[in-house]
């Protein structure tokens, strides 16, 4: 197994730039999640490690080896694809060791090989039927089987989940940390759900318009993104995002937002920001809680039951909207007025420009 660095990677259609200078390195081991919206470039930085998609300019190394030229075959990658790419007329047998065969492995060798990933799989009882006889499930796990068998340096994952049910994914998210760690194999895998990228990842690396955003651990990301599309972006339900705008306070600057109301001073303003600036505050929908005497005060627009917490959606005096995570099975209902409050630790800073201001 081996790890892979990434250079001032660069990828052109044309002349559109759609991978804009990546700078990357993943350890040998790691479990690392490309994150972002449709077309941020997250399955086009994959290809192109793959060997799929050609590099416009930048090095891509695994290992100690520079891969811009190398085939994709002779890369040491394995690709997993969201649509499972399995020969209907093959058993699962024979898809798994389909690769193999086409090597020219050894009979004996190719069997112990695929009954091996049929047991780290738990698919051994699988191995005589045919794709139409399996479960979506199944057939993912024939897909990274047939991956498996090839003993790559890197396993890439293209949004292997998003053809699933909800419940299929939960079960499939469980069965990959499971793999990851049995094997202590280096992976990269590409999703646009955050949910997955947080649950699944030893480190996140957030994508937008080709361009890296920040590299984290999940929760280093949730804590402290380093600009509003990070902030935006990571958590679910998303951050709220109010605007604030400095004003002058008896003590010098503050922050001042109408969320009660009028205005309200919540906090002093970060050093260096004049009066008449203008900032974004985040705040956590997990950070709120209901407070008789909280800051936040509105009209109940709409809420969500999910049992162990109650997500509602609130409208501010202001006309924005924000959504808090109540603790628990809440008794709220529509058009009702409530007040919520918060901690001042739990509000995010960001500057005009978007990035991340320091309180």
């Amino acid at each position: 197994m081996s790890g892979l660095t990434l250079r001032s990677v660069r990828k052109n259609y044309g002349d559109v730039p759609v991978i804009k200078g990546v700078d990357l390195d993943i350890a040998h081991g790691e479990f690392v999640v490309f994150v972002g919206p449709s077309g941020c470039g997250k399955s086009t930085l994959l290809r192109m490690i793959a060997g799929l998609e050609d590099i416009t300019g930048g090095e891509v190394s695994i290992g100690d080896r520079v891969v811009n030229d190398v085939e994709p075959r002779d890369r040491g990658v394995a690709m997993v694809f969201q649509s499972y790419a399995l020969y209907p007329h093959m058993s699962v047998y024979d898809n798994v060791g389909f690769g193999l065969k086409l090597a020219g492995t050894p009979k004996a060798v190719r069997d112990a090989k695929i009954r091996d990933a049929a047991k780290v799989l738990q698919m051994e009882h699988l191995l005589d039927r045919r794709p139409a006889q399996l479960s979506g499930g199944q057939r993912q796990r024939v897909a990274i089987g047939r991956a498996i068998v090839r003993e790559p340096d890197v396993f890439l994952f293209d949004e292997p989940l998003s053809n699933l049910d909800a419940a299929l994914r939960g079960d499939m998210r469980m069965e990959l940390a499971r793999l990851h760690n049995d094997l202590g194999a280096t992976m990269i895998y590409v999703t646009h759900d955050q949910i997955e990228a947080m649950t699944l990842a030893d480190k996140i690396v957030v994508l937008d318009a080709g361009m890296v955003q920040q590299v984290g651990s999940p929760l280093e990301l949730y804590n402290n993104p380093a600009n509003l599309f990070v902030a935006g972006f990571i958590g679910s339900p998303k951050m709220n995002i109010l605007q604030a705008a400095v004003v002058a306070g008896a003590d010098g600057p503050v922050l001042q937002t109408e969320m009660a109301g009028g205005g309200l001073a919540w906090c002093p303003a970060p050093e260096g920001l004049p009066v008449g600036g203008k900032v974004s505050v985040g705040l956590r929908p997990h950070a709120l809680a209901r407070d008789p005497a909280g800051p936040v005060t509105g009209e109940v627009r709409l809420v969500e039951r999910l049992g162990n917490e109650t997500l509602v959606r609130l409208a501010l005096p202001s006309g924005q909207e924000i959504t808090a995570a109540l603790a628990g099975q809440e008794q709220i209902e529509p058009r009702q007025h409530i007040a919520l409050g918060f901690g001042q630790a739990d509000l995010l800073l960001f500057g005009e420009d978007g990035q991340r201001l320091t309180a």
